[in-house]
């Protein structure tokens, strides 16, 4: 098994622990976070699934590039896209920003802060 671990900078004071391990063709990532301690995704994951290294305050940025080549035909990507690809825009909220539905429930757990930047990993597959 390989193991990439980054420290990323969220709103906490201390930076959070992301954790990716590659196992064959699978690969898993988990955030000590509150929403990734909660089984939930987090934009601490996602913005390095989507390979952006900003926030990353360990040493190793640049293994966001190995971790993008892990996902490679792996079902973390897969799910993901599948994930992005079931949000519809519904419209524009009160501050003009867009809002999104879901085809199940269950997404709401997934992400619970739809208003913090959900729209750009959203828009980014529409």
């Amino acid at each position: 098994m390989e193991n990439i671990v980054f420290l990323v900078q969220g709103s906490a004071k201390n930076p959070y622990k992301v954790e990716f391990h590659k196992k064959g063709n699978n690969v898993t990532a988990k955030c000590d976070c509150k929403a990734g301690s909660l089984g939930q995704h987090c934009k601490h994951r996602i913005n390095i699934i989507k390979g952006l290294k900003t926030k990353i305050v360990s040493d190793n940025s640049e293994q966001v590039d190995t971790i993008q080549q892990w996902l490679e035909g792996s079902l973390l990507l897969d799910s993901y896209k599948r994930l992005l690809a079931e949000v519809r825009v519904r419209g524009k909220g009160k501050r003009g920003k867009e809002r999104f539905s879901f085809p199940f429930p269950l997404t709401f757990n997934l992400f619970p802060k739809l208003n913090r930047g959900l729209s750009d990993y959203c828009r980014e597959f529409f």
